[in-house]
């Protein structure tokens, strides 16, 4: 899979981009705050519907501009599509071919890409909601029924909080929350099981890149960490229940679930430094990007290569060439391996014009 053609309109600094691209990898250059984030932001928009760095929409849309639009044309193994989000009046819509969505569940799946920028060593350093939530943006662009089973659930979790809140110290348990709690076990069930198929699927690829990555001294794990075993959540719950009742919350469930990241059997967000926590980090989400093997995602590196040692950069670079296509931002040559600069379509930025290096 590949990005053949990217265009913005009133999009973050760029009045009108349009790019056309092909197989390979692609460099973006050019000093800091010029706009080389903005394209990896957008592609990334066309990818999950969502920003990777900003919740509020109209934020996106160019200084007195109504809207915004980004639209890109992706070659797939099945056939070309375009996809295109349009921002107005704090409000997103999607549409694929031309034809809007109803529901984002509609829109993901067409563009595979994944997001590499600093703040994402908190995936492994950071705290658990940080990996739930990564988990949860990962398994729903694969498995559009996910979102529904999430949704689902954390309406009934809320719901079940409150009934939880209002008998805090009484010491019965009300039906509502019983009640609450069976579809909470159902539901959960769900989430838990697609959690741990992508983990597994995800540990083996993770490993061998990360050994690739960090060398044959450091071995990668990852492993779910689940609230119960499979088919026990409504059994954990339920022995759960004077616990909740005294706190006033539910204390089991997918909610409270973790992803275990371990190097040579120690936790890499306890005992790791922070280059250890970095190569951990690239090489899990570099794993997800090739677990379609049949047609990988689309790397974005945001501003990472110049944060590596000389032998770790190039590991990565040699690591990107596996794809089909992958983005790379610097501010200059001097910060990317040579191995990406051997062949790579070479894009400067300046204050949201892009120029080719040599056009």
């Amino acid at each position: 899979m590949w990005i053949e053609e990217l265009r913005l309109s009133a999009f973050r600094n760029y009045p009108e981009l349009r790019l056309e691209m092909g197989r390979g990898g692609v460099l973006l250059l050019g000093r800091n705050a010029q706009g080389k984030t903005n394209i990896v932001e957008a592609i990334g928009l066309l990818s999950t519907g969502i920003s990777h760095r900003e919740s509020v929409a109209r934020r996106m849309v160019a200084h007195g501009a109504e809207a915004a639009g980004v639209w890109g044309r992706v070659h797939r193994l099945d056939g070309s599509l375009s996809l295109e989000v349009e921002v107005q009046g704090g409000r997103k819509s999607l549409a694929v071919n031309g034809i809007e969505c109803d529901r984002l569940e509609e829109f993901l799946g067409g563009l595979n890409s994944m997001v590499f920028h600093a703040a994402d060593v908190e995936l492994v350093a950071g705290e658990p909601s940080l990996r739930r939530r990564h988990l949860n943006e990962e398994i729903a662009k694969r498995r559009p029924r996910y979102l529904s089973d999430l949704t689902a659930y954390r309406r009934c979790l809320q719901q079940r909080n409150i009934a939880l809140r209002r008998a805090k110290g009484s010491g019965r348990m009300p039906a509502t929350a019983v009640a609450f709690g069976e579809e909470l076990a159902s539901l959960g069930e769900r989430i838990i099981a697609d959690r741990r198929a992508h983990v597994e699927a995800l540990a083996q690829p993770a490993r061998e890149i990360h050994r690739r990555l960090a060398g044959e001294d450091e071995e990668l794990a990852l492993g779910y960490l689940a609230s119960a075993e499979p088919g026990c959540l409504a059994d954990e719950i339920e022995r759960a229940a004077a616990d909740e009742l005294e706190r006033g919350v539910t204390l089991v469930g997918p909610h409270r679930d973790d992803l275990s990241v371990r190097v040579n059997d120690r936790s890499v967000r306890r005992h790791a430094s922070r280059g250890q926590q970095k190569t951990a980090a690239l090489a899990m989400k570099l794993a997800e990007a090739t677990l379609d093997a049949t047609d990988p995602a689309v790397p974005l590196l945001d501003d990472i290569m110049s944060e590596l040692d000389g032998e770790r950069r190039e590991r990565l670079g040699e690591e990107l060439s596996r794809f089909e296509q992958y983005f790379v931002t610097g501010t200059q040559k001097a910060d990317v391996s040579c191995s990406v600069l051997d062949g790579a379509d070479i894009l400067t930025v300046e204050g949201g014009r892009v120029s080719r290096v040599g056009a």
